[in-house]
């Protein structure tokens, strides 16, 4: 996601009014006002964070593991690119759940505010590996959990983590760095994960010995790992699968602001990480081969991706309701109680956009979806709502995501076993439109 430069005081804080314009998936985003600068260094992230449970006996221990110091695969400040390793057992040892993480990718309107939000992310995660824990020993919910009770599929896999660290979606390069303040500013996000699966091969043999890899990820990592599923494809024997969750964000224009936000910071991305290579999907510069910012938004890659998917997706992400249409009516309750008539319609159009989208997209043989009509925030993989019974599509039909992701990976003959866009507006998937507010906020946050 995105991060307005709004709201910002003397002391480097955001306001909880631009917060929402922030989706950091792996920093503590629970104090108001935010500090990004000294949020991270805070001995664990946010997933752990918020997902730790003090007194649980660990089922999982992810170790951090960095690129060599001379690799090309730099963060924006120059630091060489972390993951986290939590290594399967048994059978399931070569299975490999690969996840890239979500959250601030640096393009906006202009150069000047892109370059601003990569040099804010320099003292983060989101820009830099220096303040990544050596390790971290905890019960992480969803599809990262080494319980068997909560991830029954993937607990015993080999679980690696790909920390966001270079602002741009896991692809561009340029060689040397951009100057901005007297800093040195790196693009480096194809370097990054093609040295990554380099380490893993390395240290696995995962193009010879692994036999199911799954590209997942959350936000701006569901595009980073649809980007790079025909490229490790090639690479690999084993059989490559892809898990986007809350990556589709429509190209549309903000009816307040006159600009298609995303299109104009796709393009000012572009301008910095891809002057000197396209995407790390061919097929997509193929079809858009002056246009390769195009790739980066979920419409225009999923055809592209010659892998079966499984999309993951609210059709009331708040996100991209505040960002795409500038529509920020939606209460603490998830509802569209404060809503207007103009901006309840404009949801609804953006709606059902994405819901006609999402049906394309499971035509194709293979792929599969579950996409409720509930008002949520993105990373639903990695949260209770992973098993959470609140959260199903259809309403009561028992389809929460783990189960519907389950019968997907399985390859179920019936596709009403793993294809579920909610067919209802809210608040008619009222389960999950009446949660409370703590629920939203260990659920989202």
């Amino acid at each position: 996601m995105f991060c307005a430069i709004v709201g910002e005081n003397a002391e480097g804080t955001f306001t909880r009014a631009s917060q929402r314009h922030c989706l950091y998936n792996f920093a503590d985003i629970t104090t108001d006002p935010i500090n990004y600068k000294t949020m991270i260094n805070r001995p664990l992230f946010s997933v752990v964070v918020a997902l730790l449970v003090a007194s649980a006996v660990a089922d999982s221990i992810f170790n951090k593991a960095l690129l060599d110091s001379t690799s090309p695969g730099v963060c924006i400040d120059g630091s060489p690119a972390g993951h986290f390793v939590s290594e399967g057992s048994g059978v399931n040892r070569t299975k490999f759940l690969l996840y890239f993480e979500g959250g601030l990718t640096c393009g906006e309107g202009d150069l000047q505010s892109t370059l601003e939000i990569c040099y804010q992310n320099l003292e983060t995660n989101q820009g830099s590996s220096k303040y990544l824990p050596d390790s971290f020993n905890g019960r992480l919910a969803g599809i990262l959990s080494g319980d068997v009770a909560i991830n029954p599929h993937f607990s015993d896999w080999t679980r690696i983590i790909f920390m966001y660290c270079d602002g741009a979606m896991y692809q561009g390069h340029k060689a040397a760095p951009v100057s901005y303040k007297s800093t040195d500013l790196y693009f480096r996000g194809q370097n990054i994960t093609q040295e990554r699966f380099n380490w893993l091969n390395a240290k696995y043999a995962i193009n010879t010995n692994a036999t199911d890899i799954i590209l997942a990820g959350s936000d701006d990592g569901a595009i980073g790992a649809l980007l790079w599923a025909n490229h490790l494809q090639d690479a690999v024997k084993g059989k490559v699968r892809v898990i986007a969750d809350s990556g589709v964000l429509l190209d549309v224009v903000n009816p307040t602001t006159k600009r298609p936000h995303f299109q104009d910071a796709y393009i000012n991305i572009m301008k910095l990480s891809n002057v000197e290579v396209g995407t790390p999907c061919a097929e997509c510069n193929t079809k858009y081969p002056t246009e390769r910012w195009r790739c980066l938004f979920f419409e225009n890659l999923y055809a592209t991706v010659k892998q079966s998917m499984f999309v993951v997706d609210s059709l009331y992400d708040e996100e991209s309701f505040g960002i795409s249409l500038g529509v920020d009516c939606i209460d603490s309750f998830g509802t569209l109680d404060l809503c207007n008539a103009t901006e309840k319609a404009s949801i609804e159009g953006y709606k059902s956009g994405v819901v006609n989208l999402l049906n394309k997209a499971t035509a194709i043989s293979g792929n599969g979806a579950w996409a409720p009509a509930c008002v949520t925030r993105g990373g639903l993989l990695t949260k209770p709502t992973w098993t959470d019974n609140t959260f199903q599509t259809p309403m009561n039909s028992g389809y929460t995501i783990e189960k519907s992701v389950n019968n997907w990976f399985l390859g179920v003959a019936e596709p009403e076993k793993y294809k579920h866009v909610d067919t209802v507006s809210w608040p008619n998937n009222a389960p999950c439109s009446g949660v409370t507010t703590l629920q939203r906020s260990l659920m989202t946050e």
